[in-house]
């Protein structure tokens, strides 16, 4: 959707923070099968992005499904933060729940009635805890397991966990 993402720059041009977003509609049927039809997901794990079963399956794991979201609901829109990060330079000033407000401001005046954002670092964690968004359900990184026991997200640095959280607007 056009108008859904923010970003921040400094007077020389250079990238100090980026939120991008997407509004979801019960009525976009074609989006719907686009997203979790298991045969766009199966050519876009094996051709485009391997790694994606790795997303798909810690969302899994985390009940992440926007649009069985849309349908337990039975809200007529959503908005989804998709991705927010700041440079090291913005980071603690406030700018990463600057950027989230604003997208809760956009998501009020579409007529959204919830929004989701899976945050899947402590930075963000932070930010979302300050606006009050709900905790849905978490997984811990070391306990995101292969079948063989072994952790599958060896490098996490300071990020431990993976949330889905909500707002009702």
């Amino acid at each position: 959707n056009k108008g859904v993402s923010y970003m921040a720059v400094d007077k020389e041009g250079a990238l100090l923070g980026v939120h991008i977003g997407r509004v979801l509609s019960s009525s976009s049927w074609v989006q719907r099968w686009m997203e979790t039809s298991w045969l766009v997901k199966w050519a876009a794990c094996t051709f485009i992005v391997p790694q994606m079963s790795i997303i798909l399956e810690l969302n899994k794991r985390i009940s992440w499904d926007l649009w069985g979201i849309l349908d337990k609901t039975k809200a007529n829109k959503l908005y989804e933060c998709a991705m927010l990060c700041t440079s090291d330079a913005a980071r603690g000033k406030g700018l990463g729940t600057k950027l989230v407000q604003k997208s809760i401001d956009l998501a009020k005046e579409q007529g959204c009635e919830y929004i989701y954002a899976e945050v899947s670092g402590i930075y963000s964690e932070k930010v979302f805890n300050k606006l009050n968004f709900s905790i849905e359900s978490a997984m811990r990184y070391d306990e995101f397991l292969n079948k063989d026991g072994q952790i599958i997200l060896k490098d996490t640095r300071e990020h431990y966990q993976v949330q889905a959280r909500s707002l009702q607007l």
